[in-house]
């Protein structure tokens, strides 16, 4: 009896045993299924996190990309405050030489309406004294007539007065000769 109670026994033992290597198979195998799913889930997520880090990567680059173009758009902001005070300047200078300008041109435009008054006045004068050239032209016309007249009087009166000498010389010859 004893080596049934022993065998009996060692049944029990061995059914405990098998039953317990049968959990820690079903046990094994179960980590095994978690540890497979762990992997697959790890291998998601090593997925997903080289995606991220691609993202990572290429927002990384953007943000360079980013980074130069603000440091080109500053650049160009201050290009753009400077061009702006460059021009702000010359708008000065021009507006102080449009307003030397504008004093200029209202007192050259005095200056033209004395000129024009002068011009006005001067023509009246060049009327005038064209009219009195003209009145001395035909005065002169007529003295150059009464000239004229006057020298043929005058050419008249030395022939008579040549032919007087002659005929008194001829008569004091005569008388000359009566007295001799």
């Amino acid at each position: 009896m004893p080596a049934i109670l022993l065998a009996v026994a060692l049944v029990i033992v061995a059914a405990v045993l098998w039953t317990k290597v049968r959990i820690a198979d079903n046990r094994t195998a179960e980590a095994n299924t978690q540890l497979t799913q762990a992997r697959t889930e790890n291998n998601l997520m090593t997925g997903r996190l080289d995606m991220a880090n691609n993202k990572l990567a290429s927002i990384q680059k953007e943000l360079d990309v980013n980074k130069a173009s603000n440091v080109q758009l500053v650049a160009s902001a201050d290009e753009a405050k400077a061009t702006a005070a460059q021009m702000q300047a010359q708008l000065n200078e021009a507006t102080s030489n449009y307003s030397q300008l504008k004093t200029q041109l209202e007192e050259t435009t005095v200056k033209l309406t004395a000129l024009q008054e002068q011009a006005s006045e001067a023509q009246a004068l060049t009327a005038k004294l064209q009219s009195e050239r003209d009145q001395a032209m035909a005065d002169t016309a007529s003295y150059q007539k009464q000239i004229d007249s006057a020298k043929e009087q005058l050419a008249s009166m030395q022939t008579k007065l040549q032919s007087a000498q002659t005929a008194l010389a001829e008569q004091q010859k005569a008388v000359a000769k009566k007295k001799k």
